[in-house]
């Protein structure tokens, strides 16, 4: 269909004048009458086929070049890459649906130190309770931990690279990022323990991630950052310092707030 079968229409999203296929102001395709299987079909096999689909090059950028895409984001770069924040829960929504599945997703408080005398939870803060559930947190909850240790540890990481240029928000966004291709690698680590059917909870998938996020956020602060190796090596640690402490912290605090609603 020529340009000249679009005079006179308008976009049926926005309401603005088309002057051909696609809507000039919001973007949306212009399909006249109603929606056929067909259509449905097509957009499918696009949406799995399109190699320039954001998402796709998303995942691209960020497994081939880790820190990159932060790079390129921050600097205004922003409608070729899904938004980190939203990236990052897709990622590990799909990841818990996983563990969920397979029931490696344990309670946070279990029914008896919940019923726990109140005696023992008066007279310390530091109960028996708080222990536990601070010790079920930090093992078996470590993504959602760090996911909200990211935004605290950012404010340390951005005065410890002040001379970067970076603020706040995009350091954030660096670690967003960093945190999803860090998980997206755990997506895959825990489909190859069940497909060789090892122990989830065994030392060594938790050796295999500590391993996968040095590598990660190395790439990811020598590509952002543009250091050399050595200081990429060093910046890394102390990153990965700083991301624990806070990681501590928010446990801390989030293992207070359920001890005692319990």
């Amino acid at each position: 269909m020529s340009k000249d079968n679009y005079h006179g229409q308008r976009c049926l999203n926005c309401g603005s004048q088309l002057t051909g296929p696609y809507c000039s102001e919001c973007g949306q395709k212009h399909i006249a009458g109603n929606l056929t299987s067909r259509y449905f079909i097509d957009a499918f096999l696009e949406a799995i086929t399109n190699t320039d689909s954001r998402a796709f090059r998303t995942l691209k950028d960020l497994i081939l070049y880790p820190g990159y895409v932060a790079k390129r984001y921050v600097t205004g770069s922003r409608q070729y890459y899904v938004n980190p924040l939203r990236l990052c829960f897709l990622i590990i929504g799909a990841y818990l649906a996983i563990l969920a599945l397979n029931g490696w997703i344990s309670p946070v408080v279990d029914s008896s130190l919940a019923q726990q005398n109140m005696a023992d939870k008066e007279s310390s803060v530091f109960s028996v309770k708080f222990y536990k559930v601070w010790y079920d947190l930090y093992s078996n909850h470590r993504l959602f931990i760090y996911l909200g240790a990211m935004p605290v540890a950012a404010i340390a990481i951005r005065y410890a690279f002040y001379q970067s240029g970076y603020n706040y928000i995009a350091t954030l966004t660096m670690l967003l990022y960093a945190g999803s291709l860090y998980s997206l690698y755990g997506i895959l680590v825990v489909v190859t323990f069940l497909i060789f059917n090892v122990d989830f909870f065994s030392m060594s998938r938790k050796m295999i991630e500590i391993i996968i996020g040095l590598i990660v956020y190395y790439q990811s602060v020598k590509l952002f950052y543009s250091f050399g190796w050595i200081k990429s090596l060093f910046s890394t640690l102390w990153i990965f310092i700083l991301l624990t402490v806070a990681a501590y912290l928010v446990t801390f605090a989030a293992s207070g707030l359920i001890a005692n609603w319990h």
